[in-house]
């Protein structure tokens, strides 16, 4: 149901004083969280509004700090249709998925920290990429055209098929299926020439380049790279792969274009410490890689109304398996800007975006 210009009105002033996510407000304009047309006075809302489903020996949840001001400014009752992946555990989740005792990762796709982890992470707070609309071949042809345009290739596969055959396969795996409830990305990684990547120059002179070319088409007002002065490519640069699972993805490259499903978020909140001790976690798939550098350009360059451009909800999308050997820090694609940014190995924050590639040889 639609929402009035009064309602509207108050999403946009709760946004702006930061008590509301872009991301819910959006919902809520799109009719994802239901408003009635009047809504009642705000002595008459119930007191159970939005409460979340606990058991029965659990203290009784109480909505959120999100929820309250919604209900005060628009006094109605919020129905919730969308998860929520937030620092405190008053937020109400909606039950989409459950989280077994073999399972890796929680409802949201984000990975369950196991015990005795060392490295530092963070709650991943209200921070949220959106997720495409991926539900018929068609909605697949448009991102090919982002990777003909940013490759200036045509791969010569089955986009749509092979992303099914993907996600089947990490639905059958109880231990990574909640992966698929977090932002999936089907991408297409292209063939490398030759027998060996040259990191400090075929990174920027390729990828980099791929993601520029789409950026110009979908932002033509926003130059690529603004404020890029944290990373240009410099030959001096030094780029090194410090994790095996990016290597053993490299080498696939070698023989031909493939599909693999990008995870931007699945370790949202993790230090890039903390992603890279995830992969020696033998509970781990060898299924699952760390994203590096050619695989998050490639996403943005196919998704980049997802990944690129994002004012309301600034993020840095970590490449956490390569090291700059000059500074000590990792790389990151910053998407306010459209820039390739230094990421510090040792700090956790919400708006750091750790993620892990999936691709059956």
């Amino acid at each position: 149901m639609a929402i009035g210009k009064k309602q509207l009105l108050c999403l946009f002033e709760l946004v702006y004083a930061g008590q509301l996510a872009p991301a819910a407000a959006l919902g809520m304009a799109l009719g994802k969280i239901y408003l009635p047309k009047d809504p009642p006075a705000k002595e008459s809302v119930p007191e159970d509004v939005a409460t979340a489903a606990v058991s029965a020996d659990s203290p009784t949840v109480q909505p959120g700090p999100i929820l309250k001001a919604v209900r005060e400014v628009l006094g109605t009752t919020v129905k919730m249709e969308f998860k929520t992946n937030t620092s405190a555990a008053t937020e109400p989740v909606a039950p989409a998925a459950s989280v077994s005792e073999l399972s890796l990762f929680d409802i949201n796709g984000r990975r369950i920290p196991p015990p005795g982890m060392k490295e530092t992470q963070c709650a991943p707070g209200y921070r949220q990429l959106c997720k495409p609309i991926l539900d018929n071949k068609s909605d697949f042809v448009q991102r090919l055209d982002y990777f003909q345009l940013a490759f200036e290739s045509v791969p010569k596969l089955d986009f749509y098929a092979e992303t099914q055959k993907l996600q089947a396969a990490v639905a059958a795996d109880e231990r990574i299926a909640n992966l698929l409830n977090g932002v999936c990305l089907p991408i297409v990684l292209p063939q490398l020439g030759g027998t060996s990547f040259d990191y400090d120059r075929a990174f920027p002179k390729i990828f980099l380049t791929a993601a520029e070319r789409t950026h110009g088409v979908v932002y033509p007002n926003v130059p690529f790279g603004r404020g890029h002065t944290n990373y240009n490519g410099r030959a001096d640069e030094r780029i090194t792969i410090v994790d095996t699972s990016h290597r053993r993805l490299l080498d696939r490259m070698f023989r031909g274009d493939f599909v693999a499903l990008y995870f931007p978020t699945a370790l949202h909140g993790f230090s890039t410490y903390a992603q890279r001790e995830q992969m020696a976690d033998p509970d781990l798939p060898g299924t699952l890689h760390l994203s590096g550098g050619v695989d998050v350009m490639t996403a943005v360059a196919m998704y980049p109304d997802i990944l690129d451009c994002d004012y309301d909800c600034p993020v840095v999308i970590d490449m956490a398996a390569l090291q700059c050997e000059n500074d000590r820090c990792s790389l990151g694609f910053k998407n306010m800007g459209a820039c390739v940014v230094r990421c510090n190995l040792d700090i956790a924050h919400e708006r750091l975006f750790g993620g892990l590639v999936f691709y059956l040889e």
